[in-house]
């Protein structure tokens, strides 16, 4: 991302940032948490013990309980244990993510390969405590041909997964790519200009968010991030500005709802139809 299209997003953040909030019958605007990788060995800036602490304490405030979408290879360490120990200590769900991160729209990424690294991360996680069946394709990307996108889903149905959905990209990993650039030619650089354009961006966003789904609809929403230094750094404003827009962080199990109700996964999205 140039310094053209990192601006842009600021620029988008503060134009849309007057639109109203839309509430629901239900008690107002409703959010799951989940997040992915959980890169315990890029320490950049942050310990990823450090990190992941921080982003625990938020949710512990808010009584939400997320969802964990752990790389494999990532948990077969010492950090992994230590850090996914304290979100299944703390009452969150662990799920599987592949084991290496492979991209499944790579042509180069047969279902032979993508589904023997499931089914490493399988072996690794499904003893942890906190454990349970939920997986979610790297990068959203379920397929790029429908007998891929087809296969892999009879692949999880026959080892009684259910997908993790997610209908928000919150856009944290585009920022964070640019912040770690920034750290790495600056390690004490200001931070925080990266920590308000986030918050900016998410403020504006989150009043679309009524649009998805079928008319007259206003269903949890599941929203997608990283186990990384951007989410560590913006969680805790994070919070109060989900509750100056009255929107309820809520038990990430509405996500399944989010599928029944009608509302379209980023992932069925990027696959191909």
């Amino acid at each position: 991302m140039n310094r053209r299209e990192f601006l842009r997003i600021g620029a988008a953040a503060v134009t849309c940032a007057a639109v109203p909030v839309a509430r629901t019958a239900s008690g107002g605007p409703q959010l799951a948490v989940t997040m992915d990788d959980f890169n315990v060995l890029d320490g950049v800036h942050m310990p990823a013990v450090e990190r992941s602490a921080r982003i625990l304490a938020t949710l512990k405030t808010y009584g939400a309980q997320g969802m964990a979408l752990v790389i494999g290879r990532f948990a077969a360490t010492t950090e992994g244990d230590t850090v996914l120990d304290a979100w299944a200590k703390a009452g969150h769900i662990i799920g599987n993510h592949t084991y290496s991160h492979l991209d499944y729209h790579a042509q180069a990424t047969s279902l032979k390969e993508f589904a023997e690294d499931f089914r490493r991360a399988d072996a690794i996680l499904r003893t942890r405590k906190g454990f349970r069946r939920f997986f979610r394709f790297p990068m959203l990307h379920g397929g790029d041909t429908a007998e891929k996108r087809d296969a892999m889903r009879a692949v999880l149905e026959r080892y009684r997964y259910r997908e993790a959905h997610v209908t928000i990209d919150n856009a944290d990993w585009l920022i964070d790519r640019e912040l770690r650039a920034r750290l790495a030619a600056d390690p004490n650089c200001d931070t925080r200009p990266y920590r308000d354009l986030y918050l900016r961006h998410i403020r504006a966003f989150c009043p679309l968010l009524p649009r998805i789904g079928r008319r007259g609809i206003r269903p949890r929403h599941s929203s997608y991030a990283l186990d990384a230094l951007q989410s560590a750094q913006c969680i805790a404003p994070w919070g109060p500005a989900q509750r100056a827009e009255k929107r309820r962080l809520v038990d990430d199990r509405g996500e399944q709802r989010v599928r029944r109700r009608g509302v379209p996964s980023l992932a069925d999205r990027s696959a191909c139809r």
